[in-house]
């Protein structure tokens, strides 16, 4: 990919999805910059634009892809680790490459757990959270709704009730 425009939509991995708000030029060795106002937090965060592919930035899924994610979130759940060490290590760092098939895998892996009659840690809560809003973002973004209606639709997927 060419670079990205002020206007785009994309996902920064350790962030979640947002909207290209501006370039801007910078008195240093990077030059230009990115700054991306994250969709979830209102963060605006700022990425050297010749580096922003390697920083982990790429465009959100297509609203065709954002409707297939939300359909596998209600498939089968895969085995995961029995260490919980392993199995909590092993999600956070699916969730921080920030991926959305990844993510999808997560939710519905850990929400199958709890189906299973098995409670998640404190970890595995916090990542099941942040895998659900960067999701729900990117969902968002992808289909023209808010982050709340996103997350509702992820919740009615993965069985959640309200």
């Amino acid at each position: 990919m060419a670079g990205f425009d002020v206007g785009d939509k994309v996902v920064y991995s350790p962030h979640g999805a947002g909207i290209v708000v501006a370039r801007e030029t910078r008195d240093d060795d990077k030059g230009d910059y990115l700054s991306i106002r994250i969709a979830h937090s209102k963060m605006t965060l700022m990425v050297p634009a010749s580096a922003a592919t390697e920083k982990g930035v790429r465009p959100i899924v297509s609203k065709k892809d954002a409707a297939r994610l939300i359909k596998e979130l209600g498939g089968e759940a895969a085995e995961l680790p029995d260490n919980p060490q392993h199995r909590a290590r092993q999600a956070a760092e699916i969730t921080r490459g920030g991926d959305a098939d990844q993510l999808a895998s997560v939710l519905r892996d850990l929400r199958g757990r709890v189906r299973g009659g098995k409670k998640l840690s404190a970890t595995e809560q916090r990542t099941f959270t942040t895998a659900q809003l960067t999701l729900a973002s990117e969902i968002a973004l992808a289909t023209d709704i808010k982050i709340e209606d996103a997350v509702v639709k992820l919740d009615e997927a993965l069985g959640v009730e309200a």
